[in-house]
């Protein structure tokens, strides 16, 4: 068992949440480019990445979760589509069937549509506070500028009935 001190933060919270449950040491903690190669030859040994069984193998050898396992592999699909292999040769590499890929590829692309429009909206919310806040400086001014007018004429009506009782 690793030191507790090596633990991610990830890992820490976790084991306070369930004190009493253990957990790969590695869950949480970066993936190194050596552990992504190692992930990838031993992916090369399966015929298809479809048995569970196997990736739970690869799990308990990397001290991670399944899940994790899953999601690096997601990870990779994507990190090679993004260097332009074609889908054909990245089923070959992860072992995933091209449908598969297909849709890990697609629902990255959708998430980063959406990440992308929410920035979006971000940028146009920030440029509406700021034309907001400009208006109500603005109002402000206005309303300053008012009440020094109406001071000056209440000091003016004050100065006729002044006149008017003398």
């Amino acid at each position: 068992m690793e030191n507790k001190n090596s633990d991610s933060h990830m890992l820490k919270m976790i084991k306070t949440l369930n004190p009493g449950k253990e957990y790969p040491s590695n869950l949480g903690k970066h993936w190194s480019e050596e552990e992504d190669k190692q992930l990838l030859d031993e992916l090369s040994l399966l015929e298809e990445l479809s048995e569970d069984v196997n990736i739970e193998i690869i799990a308990i050898n990397h001290d991670r979760t399944v899940g994790g396992i899953r999601s690096r592999i997601r990870h990779i699909v994507n990190n090679l589509y993004s260097k332009n292999i074609c889908i054909e040769e990245i089923s070959r590499v992860t072992k995933m069937n091209i449908e598969d890929v297909q849709n890990v590829i697609n629902k990255n692309q959708q998430n980063k549509k959406e990440f992308s429009l929410k920035k979006e909206k971000e940028k146009e919310s920030e440029k509406e506070i700021k034309e907001m806040k400009m208006e109500i400086k603005e109002l402000k001014t206005e309303i300053k500028e008012m009440k020094t007018s109406i001071n000056e004429l209440i000091e003016m009506m004050k100065a006729v009935y002044e006149f008017e009782d003398s």
